[in-house]
């Protein structure tokens, strides 16, 4: 890539995104912990829509998602918080393994973690998400 001053601004977009994956992670996570002492997802996302600026289902999507990172795939939310994979890839990964039981769902966060080396390009998520649906194969074939 021919420089000329734009190699700091492709690091300037590579900070971003990675502070951007962690505060969807921080989002995600605080939505899990509202509705947990909250109890009512659809009263939390009626009340939260506004404050995020999206619609109720929005709200409740990103509160299972948020659920589901912390029980079903903390290496994915754990990746999240490191600055590696964005909400949207996350999503992608999620509904891979959202038919699966919880340990089935955990054996394949496992094996996609283990599985990812340092290419960006393995973080984005049609990659991602292709790579759970291999490895959601081996671990419930009959699925």
């Amino acid at each position: 890539m021919v420089d000329g001053g734009v190699g700091g601004k492709v690091e300037q977009l590579r900070d971003l995104r990675a502070q951007r994956a962690q505060l969807d992670a921080e989002e995600l996570t605080l939505l899990a912990d509202i509705s947990a002492a909250m109890g009512d997802d659809r009263g939390v996302a009626e009340e939260l829509r506004p404050v995020l600026r999206v619609s109720a289902r929005e709200v409740e999507r990103r509160i299972d998602d948020g659920k589901s990172l912390a029980r079903r795939t903390p290496r994915l939310l754990a990746a999240m918080r490191a600055g590696e994979i964005d909400a949207h890839g996350a999503r992608q990964v999620l509904t891979v393994v959202d038919p699966l039981d919880d340990e089935a769902a955990r054996n394949v966060d496992a094996l996609v973690a283990e599985g990812l080396d340092a290419a960006e390009t393995e973080w984005q998520p049609g990659n991602l998400a292709q790579r759970a649906r291999r490895l959601l194969e081996k671990v419930d074939p009959d699925g």
